[in-house]
């Protein structure tokens, strides 16, 4: 199972959301989905929970976590709860008929850790870009991150054009974004230039 990935999946006849974690995170971390915050009706949100300092649970134990917090909300009858694999679901998911779904947020872990496995990162950052363009109508929206320095911008870039040919569409760019400030971007230390995010429409 791939690690790092939780999802929120409004459903698209019921307006239902699920909560889907796959990845175990820190349970001190406390960043969960604010359920408070409105999703967009028939979207799926991809993210990931992360702290490198506190003790791990599982990934069960956070969806139950998420469910309990739905429960102190108020919206248990408009949320559902799974853990699954990402790349199995959106396999699925591509399966079904294109629009079933208005806004798709991918922001997994880090595919790579090392330029050794570059090659491997890019061919996993495709596969769920892909499948979500497939997944998304003419006029839908797609919001995918990377965290990996070793990922380039450009890599990204160009990952991201592979995918749209291969999913027959267009992507008309809405926004790129990078870290916020509390993460500061040194020209001396690559590294801390790791993040990316574009939000596309598909047309």
């Amino acid at each position: 199972m791939i690690t790092g990935v939780m999802a929120a999946v409004p459903m698209p006849t019921t307006n239902r959301a699920t909560i889907i974690n796959t990845r175990e995170f820190d349970s001190a971390d406390r960043t969960f989905p604010n359920v408070n915050t409105a999703i967009p009706a028939r979207s799926v949100v991809l993210r990931p929970i992360t702290s490198p300092t506190f003790p791990k649970i599982g990934a069960q134990a956070a969806v139950d976590m998420a469910r309990a917090n739905a429960a102190r909300n108020g919206l248990m009858e408009r949320m559902d709860f799974l853990c699954a694999d990402v790349f199995d679901l959106l396999t699925k998911l591509a399966e079904q008929k294109r629009g079933a779904y208005d806004y798709i947020i991918l922001d997994p872990p880090a595919f790579t850790k090392s330029s050794a496995t570059v090659a491997n990162a890019i061919r996993g950052y495709k596969e769920i870009n892909l499948k979500a363009m497939r997944i998304l109508p003419r006029g839908g929206y797609l919001a995918t991150c990377s965290c990996s320095h070793f990922m380039t911008d450009d890599r990204f870039r160009a990952m991201l054009a592979d995918a749209a040919k291969d999913a027959q569409v267009s992507l008309r760019q809405i926004e790129a974004r990078q870290q916020g400030p509390d993460h500061p971007i040194l020209w001396n230390v690559p590294e801390t230039d790791y993040l990316k995010f574009y939000l596309f429409q598909i047309v």
